[in-house]
């Protein structure tokens, strides 16, 4: 017979089906605490409250957010700066669309404040020297614009993008290969510029 997660596994399971139920604020460690049919003492020997549980599910679904990045980047022409960068925000999009609570943790200042865990404050000093590396040699190589401006422009796009299907303000994206599709065109509008050129 196959043995039971450990009680701290099985609470995070439980909090992240109640945070996809019922949003962040009608969730308590209470309630997490019932579902696991356990006492409220018995969460707060694994959690300090409820904000460090959370932060555990921001935690978590930073594991999933660098497994996606692994993925998109290994497809990427490594030699192209350009396609490379993409990559980043076809992984973010690809994260938001498959693990929509965690992507909200992630990008809530409450839970994944990086003085509450020194797991999102390391990886998002990797990702930032990562990021800035990958500009800085688009930009030597005559490809990107302005480091610090194509920064801005495609994160701003990429993070839009996916706060929109989070939030539910894309009605006609059902699936992940529509979410790709409008991405690789923004993408594209975002390299092309807003005006077309002659004979497009």
């Amino acid at each position: 017979m196959a043995q039971a997660p450990p009680l701290r596994e099985r609470l995070l399971t439980a909090s992240l089906a109640l945070v996809t139920e019922r949003g962040l604020a009608a969730f308590s460690l209470r309630q997490v605490a019932g579902a696991c049919g356990v006492s409220p003492g018995a969460v707060y020997r694994h959690f300090r409250d409820k904000e460090d549980l959370l932060t555990a599910l921001a935690e978590q679904g930073l594991d999933l957010l660098l497994g996606w990045l692994a993925h998109y980047e290994a497809q990427a022409p490594p030699d192209d700066p350009l396609d490379r960068f993409r990559a980043v925000g076809l992984a973010n999009l690809r994260f938001a669309f498959e693990h929509p609570v965690h992507f909200q943790l992630l990008n809530n200042p409450d839970y994944a404040r990086a003085d509450r865990s020194e797991a999102i404050s390391a990886v998002v000093a990797q990702r930032e020297a990562f990021v800035n590396a990958l500009l800085e040699e688009g930009a030597q190589a005559g490809r990107l614009r302005e480091p610090a401006h194509v920064r801005l422009a495609a994160e701003s796009m990429t993070y839009g993008l996916c706060r929109m299907y989070v939030d539910g303000h894309l009605p006609g994206v059902q699936t992940h290969e529509q979410l790709m599709a409008l991405a690789e065109q923004s993408f594209y509008v975002l390299a092309a510029g807003l005006v077309p050129r002659e004979g497009e």
